[in-house]
């Protein structure tokens, strides 16, 4: 079906809601679409092709914070520079729950035949801080105190609950639920999130990440979920990274989060890139590059080429098997 005079047809249209092979499957039951979705970005996996992304392509920009263009879904630095928008859109969870209301320019993108990515930057359960909050107070162990009888199970379980109202509404109009991948305690191998290593152990991060996301899939139901492992420097953090991986009954893409200077980025970036994707082969996983950028902002590189030089070129040489690379916001 077409979209007025835009030229723009439905996902049904594009590659992720086709015909595919026998690719893995999702890890929970799952809704067609998000069976396909998995098999389409294993299938990039296959050739020598990454999809290209970025966190809030359509919310803020280099000059226009998110409130400039209210309820105008199309605008988009990649399209201005580009005349295309990515095939990855990615989006926080957290600001939901601060009063952004996006859920509108998440739907446009979908429907344009986008890739809908999540993060959550959860703010402390203990503190009521942000998520760079590592206040661990008494416990040892803070993510243990999500799962039940914890002292924060009921809060956690209340902001699940909230999300997953969030995820009911985020449907196409037909009324089927979009699929988004959700990459659940992301950059947990570091210690500047209180998910990380100060407040919490490889055994409790490994539970509260089952727990997660058996709660949203058994009892809330949601069937259009598909559950990315984001750790970050694989190669710095190797034994973190392999320590707290959840399991390959609980993740259907490992990935890497990734900031560097610009000095020593495609040097670093290539090394995490590696190791991801030699574990991801060896579980029968999608590889991705979940979140990127040059360490204070790409506005101070002069390299007209950057993108090509420094980020495609070694990508297509050392990890061509990523699914996409997504780069982190233009805030303004």
């Amino acid at each position: 079906r077409k979209k007025g005079e835009s030229g723009w047809e439905s996902p049904r249209s594009y590659g992720w809601w086709g015909n595919h092979g026998s690719g893995p499957k999702p890890v929970f039951e799952s809704t067609e679409a998000t069976t396909h979705l998995l098999s389409t970005l294993h299938e990039l996996n296959q050739v020598n092709t990454i999809g290209f992304g970025q966190q809030y392509a359509n919310y803020v920009g280099q000059e226009w914070p998110w409130f400039t263009y209210w309820g105008e879904y199309d605008h988009s630095d990649v399209f201005d520079d580009t005349g295309d928008y990515p095939l990855v859109f990615g989006y926080d969870l957290e600001d939901f729950f601060k009063g952004h209301d996006f859920e509108d320019y998440i739907i446009w993108a979908a429907d344009k035949g986008a890739i809908i990515t999540f993060s959550w930057l959860a703010r402390n359960p203990l503190t009521g801080g942000d998520s760079y909050n590592v206040t661990c107070g008494d416990f040892d162990d803070l993510l243990a105190e999500l799962m039940p009888g914890g002292e924060l199970s009921e809060t956690w379980k209340a902001w699940l609950d909230t999300i997953s109202e969030f995820l009911d509404r985020l449907t196409f109009e037909g009324g089927e639920a979009i699929p988004v991948v959700f990459r659940l305690f992301h950059e947990g191998t570091a210690d500047w999130y209180w998910w990380g290593t100060t407040c919490s152990s490889a055994t409790s991060y490994k539970a509260a990440y089952e727990f997660t996301a058996k709660y949203l899939h058994n009892v809330k139901g949601h069937e259009n979920i598909l559950w990315e492992y984001a750790p970050s420097k694989p190669s710095v953090y190797t034994d973190d990274f392999e320590d707290r991986y959840p399991g390959d009954d609980l993740v259907d893409i490992i990935s890497f989060d990734r900031y560097a200077e610009n000095t020593t980025y495609d040097e670093y970036f290539i090394d995490d890139c590696v190791v991801t994707t030699e574990f991801a082969e060896e579980h029968n996983k999608v590889s991705a590059l979940a979140e990127t950028r040059i360490w204070e902002g790409i506005e101070y590189v002069s390299n007209p080429m950057w993108y090509e030089t420094k980020l495609l070129e070694p990508l297509m040489k050392h990890c061509p098997s990523l699914a996409y690379a997504l780069t982190y916001t233009n805030f303004d």
